[in-house]
């Protein structure tokens, strides 16, 4: 399969990209790279149409998730992978949509969930146009000034960009807790705001 896109040059990567965002396991970085570092003019052309690809992927993936359920997203996932996938949609909603498309995650499973859990098209949409947008501009980007050396070292930018997104998760959880907090102090030091609980 891989040799199969690779041989259709930017149609393949095209398709590589729908294919991933709604059923294939390969992420297109893998062609982006390469391709951007031999024609470097086209790098970030190359990157757009990724994210076209991608973005008609997920709309695909969402349509499977929305029509074929749950039975579906197990023929692509184990179990426990869902049920991680379920409880960051329980928790972040579309957001967990944009996470997926710019961290090294199965998007795939978060386009069919989308769908099974009936997120909004256009919220669904957007988040991971942009996300995976963000994530293609900045592999092209790689791929034109590295070349070769970061398609042989894509699992360690892989990991920094997870390290990346964790990093911004934990600043956004510790924003939250004291937000949290202050309003606990506030609500301490005003007695009366007790009644109205």
């Amino acid at each position: 399969m891989t040799a199969f896109f690779e041989h259709h040059g930017v149609l393949g990567l095209f398709l590589l990209s729908f294919c991933e965002a709604s059923f294939f396991p390969l992420a297109p970085d893998f062609m982006l790279a390469p391709m951007a570092w031999k024609t470097p003019e086209r790098a970030l052309a190359l990157a757009l149409l990724a994210t076209l690809g991608s973005g008609a992927g997920s709309l695909f993936g969402y349509a499977l998730g929305r029509f074929g359920g749950r039975p579906l997203r197990l023929r692509f996932a184990t179990s426990e992978k869902i049920a991680s996938v379920e409880a960051v949609f329980r928790r972040y909603g579309v957001w967990g949509v944009a996470l997926a498309g710019f961290a090294p995650l199965p998007y795939k499973l978060f386009t069919i969930a989308s769908g099974v859990c009936r997120l909004e098209v256009v919220p669904f949409f957007v988040a991971g146009v942009v996300s995976r947008g963000l994530r293609f501009v900045l592999v092209a980007a790689l791929g034109r000034a590295y070349g070769g050396h970061v398609r042989d070292n894509l699992n360690a930018i892989g990991g920094t960009l997870v390290g990346l997104c964790a990093v911004g998760i934990g600043v956004w959880f510790f924003v939250r807790w004291r937000r949290t907090r202050a309003q606990q102090t506030g609500r301490e030091a005003d007695p009366a705001a007790e009644c109205d609980d």
